[in-house]
C-alpha cells in the first residue's frame, strides 16, 4: 500500500474527542480548560470495594501511592493520544506526510526528514495545554505527602507543568519540553527555540547540529532513571494506574514489580484484565469524570 497517498476524510468537533481533523487535512488540537464536562454527579455511589479503597485514602492509611498515567489523562487538555482508531495521532499519520506511522517518531527518519515531528510540536506549542484534574489529582497526592513516585508514558510535560517536582516523576518515553544537539550533545528548553518553530522552521544549534526533541525514538534504550527507579514500585502500598491500557512494552512490564498483596485502582475508559486477578479495583469510565468523583468522596476539592 502506498501511505503516501492515504487520505483521511474530516470529522466534527466533538468535546469527546478534543480535536478534529481540518479542511486542509490538518489536526486542529482544541483545549477544554473553558469548557464544562459533562460530569456525572458526585452524588453517584461508588461499590463497595471502590468506597473501602477511597476511603482507606481519605483516611491517610496509604503513604507511598506509586501512579502509572497514560495518554488518557492528557486528552482532556486537547491532546490526541497515539493508538486510538481513527483518533490517535496515528490514524492521522498522513497529516503529518510520512510514509507510515511509526516513522513519526523514529530516530533515523527524523535525521531524514525533522519537519514532520516539529510540526506535531508546533500544534502542542499553539495549544498551550493546561493540566487536567487527572494531573491536579497527581499534584493533590504530592501536597498530602503521599505521593511516592509517578511513572508517566507522556511526552506532554503536563506534569511538570502542574508542579510535580522533578524528582517524583519520571517521563518514560521522554519529553517535549527539552531539545538536544545531535552534533556538540548540548541540551535546552524547547522554548528556548519557540519562535523558529511556530515559524515552520526546523532549529539547529549554534554549532549548526540538528535539535532533536528529547523524546524516546523507537531504536532508543529507556532512560537510565526509568531503569533505576522501578524498584519504586515495590515500595508501593498503593498503585494507582489512570489513563492507559497498558499495552506499550516496557513500560507494561512494571505491573511485574508490584507485591501481590499492594492494591491497585485502574481509573481508565477501557477495562484490561491484568495478569493479578486480586486486589484490583477498577473504575471504568472517563478518566477525567472519575477523577472528579473521586475528589469529591475524598473532599479534597473543599480544602483550600
Amino acid at each position: 500500500m502506498d501511505y503516501s497517498q492515504q487520505r483521511i476524510s474530516s470529522i466534527k468537533i466533538n468535546w469527546e474527542k478534543p480535536f478534529e481533523v481540518h479542511k486542509k487535512k490538518q489536526i486542529v488540537f482544541t483545549s477544554l480548560k473553558n469548557k464544562t464536562l459533562n460530569l456525572i454527579s458526585a452524588s453517584s455511589s461508588f461499590s463497595e470495594k471502590q468506597s473501602e479503597i477511597l476511603s482507606k485514602l481519605k483516611g491517610k492509611q496509604f503513604k507511598k501511592v506509586v501512579c502509572l498515567v497514560g495518554a488518557g489523562i492528557s486528552v482532556g487538555a486537547g491532546i490526541p493520544d497515539f493508538r486510538t482508531p481513527k483518533q490517535g495521532l496515528f490514524a492521522k499519520f498522513a497529516d503529518y506526510n510520512v510514509p507510515y506511522p511509526e516513522a513519526l517518531f523514529e530516530k533515523e527518519y527524523f535525521i531524514e526528514d525533522p519537519v514532520p515531528i516539529y510540526k506535531l510540536i508546533r500544534e502542542i506549542l499553539e495549544l498551550n495545554p493546561t493540566p487536567t484534574p487527572c494531573h491536579q489529582f497527581l499534584k493533590l497526592l504530592e501536597d498530602r505527602k503521599v505521593l511516592h513516585y509517578v511513572f508517566t508514558q507522556n511526552i506532554d510535560g503536563l506534569e511538570r507543568k502542574v508542579g510535580l517536582r522533578e524528582n517524583k516523576f519520571i517521563e518514560a518515553h521522554g519529553t517535549l519540553d527539552l531539545i538536544s544537539c545531535l552534533k556538540c550533545k548540548k541540551t535546552a528548553q524547547t522554548t528556548s527555540v519557540k519562535e523558529k518553530i511556530l515559524k515552520g522552521d526546523v532549529p539547529y544549534c549554534q554549532c549548526g547540529g540538528l535539535l532533536r526533541p528529547k523524546v524516546l525514538f523507537y531504536e532508543e534504550k529507556m532512560p537510565k532513571k526509568f531503569t533505576n527507579n522501578k524498584s519504586k514500585i515495590g515500595e508501593a502500598d498503593l498503585v494507582i494506574i489512570m489513563g492507559t491500557s497498558l499495552k506499550v512494552a516496557p513500560f507494561d512490564g512494571l505491573l511485574d514489580f508490584i507485591r501481590d498483596d499492594t492494591p491497585i485502582l485502574f481509573v481508565n475508559k477501557e477495562k484490561i484484565e491484568l495478569k493479578r486477578k486480586e486486589n484490583i479495583i477498577y473504575f471504568i469510565d472517563d478518566a477525567q469524570q472519575i477523577i472528579h468523583q473521586i475528589t469529591d468522596f475524598l473532599e479534597w476539592n473543599k480544602e483550600k
